[in-house]
């Protein structure tokens, strides 16, 4: 049932339910999720009007509907109490968001309303119609949930669960009363409730299964369209790893770096990562011995089609080398400059934009182990060293050159243009190093987010 919690399984809603309920988990964190879930049902439980969501305790059916092979019966306007007192448990989700497993646990659960019922009672007959009250003492539900991927109508992709199967266990004794059985015969009302007290586990397990999955059915209901309001990007922090990597092993290496990568471009704002395509930086300087310039305002595009190869770390996990593989990338803002581009004099201010059709950087970082706020180990990029290869044609276009003059501008142009290589193994590296800068803050946010031990076997 509690999947309506699922809604929170790693902690980030958004809209009607604030952020503040949950709390950031990996995918994999199985006790921070059951964590984030308990500590957000109360909140589920009660209901959400503005989305149409009713609360789950009391819970109102209308029409509970039980045709088994030797009895049938049917509950009307059936009310169900304890539901805000379960909790979840053992709650499993695989990688690919399309399976869910959890135990729901349910200290009292209390039914009333009206009933019909007419078959056998296992070996006795039974009939009637009137009031019923059922009180079950502890009680295990666990559910295996198919999940799928939709479009909503913000063109975003959602999750919906679409189909799930319940298994239920009583595991204290139920009592049952029925009011006006056979009529009101009171000597073979009494047979039958004997033999049902007596025999609570054996009856519970014969007509339990239409009740608990039509009030899970509803439930789901209200997940749906809650899950209808919230993108999957904005719900689902997958900050982790199938398992932990051998130090030597780097196409494992490779892989978390590049799910690193993936979902720290997207940005994740419970972690204060920002997106990172585009990457805004405010101020660039390069003040290199034959010429000085300062880039504003910055804006990076294609950081997202970037890729991580070659991913190397020693064996005390305080060096890590990778390359950062991209093609086209672009940036522009504003520029000032003065001073030499090789051989030609340059000077100039005004809007700039330059753009690379494909670039490697090889990448050298000191590691370090910090102690974070869960007592645990977590790896911290400290120093990194790049070196900056581009592979194909760079094109640059500097607004304002000399403070327009458009036969000056034009040489500066053409020559850069037919010496792109040469020009970039000038400029590039203040560039590049204010931009890693920024990205290795993120990365770094989310590092302290995964335990070393979850990263690396120890």
């Amino acid at each position: 049932m509690y999947v309506a919690a699922f809604i929170s399984l790693v902690g980030f809603a958004s809209g009607v339910l604030s952020n503040s309920i949950f709390s950031p988990c990996k995918l994999n964190d199985k006790s921070c999720i059951e964590k984030s879930v308990n500590l957000a049902l109360p909140k589920i439980i009660a209901g959400i009007p503005e989305l149409g969501i009713e609360s789950s305790d009391p819970m109102f059916v209308d029409l509970i509907e039980g045709n088994l092979s030797i009895i049938t019966y049917k509950f009307f306007n059936t009310t169900i109490d304890g539901y805000k007192d379960c909790t979840v448990t053992n709650l499993k989700i695989d990688e690919e968001l399309t399976k869910l497993h959890y135990d729901l646990n349910c200290p009292k659960l209390q039914l009333n309303g009206k009933y019909e019922v007419n078959g056998r009672l296992i070996v006795l007959p039974v009939e009637g119609k009137g009031d019923f009250n059922l009180v079950a003492g502890k009680y295990l539900m666990t559910a295996e949930c198919d999940l799928k991927k939709i479009q909503g109508s913000d063109g975003k992709t959602h999750l919906s669960i679409k189909n799930f199967k319940l298994t239920m266990k009583p595991l204290a004794p139920i009592k049952f009363r029925f009011q006006n059985l056979f009529n009101g015969q009171k000597d073979l009302s009494d047979a039958v409730h004997k033999f049902a007290n007596e025999n609570w586990l054996e009856v519970t397990e014969l007509v339990q299964e239409p009740v608990w999955n039509t009030c899970t059915k509803k439930i789901f209901g209200y997940v749906n369209k809650y899950l209808k309001t919230v993108a999957l990007e904005d719900l689902i922090l997958n900050c982790s790893i199938n398992t932990p990597c051998k130090v030597s092993d780097s196409s494992c290496m490779e892989k978390f770096l590049n799910t690193m990568q993936k979902e720290i471009v997207n940005g994740i704002s419970e972690l204060g990562i920002k997106n990172s395509d585009p990457l805004f930086v405010e101020i660039i300087e390069g003040n290199l011995s034959i010429l000085k310039y300062t880039l504003f305002n910055s804006t990076l595009n294609g950081y997202r089609g970037c890729f991580i190869s070659n991913v190397k770390l020693d064996e005390d996990v305080t060096k890590l080398k990778f390359d950062l593989n991209c093609d086209r990338l672009s940036i522009k803002g504003k520029y000032e400059m003065s001073g030499h581009l090789i051989a030609l004099p340059i000077e100039g201010k005004g809007d700039y934009e330059s753009v690379a059709a494909k670039y490697i950087v090889h990448v050298e970082s000191d590691l370090n182990k910090v102690k974070g706020s869960d007592g645990k180990l977590h790896l911290s990029i400290d120093n990194s060293k790049l070196k900056c290869v581009p592979q194909d044609i760079i094109t640059y276009n500097f607004e304002n050159l000399f403070n327009g003059r458009k036969d000056l501008a034009d040489v500066i142009h053409k020559f850069a243009f037919e010496n792109w290589r040469e020009v970039a193994e000038l400029v590039q590296d203040p560039i590049w190093n204010a931009l890693f800068k920024k990205i290795t803050i993120s990365m770094n946010k989310y590092l302290q987010n995964i335990p070393l031990e979850d990263i690396i076997q120890s």
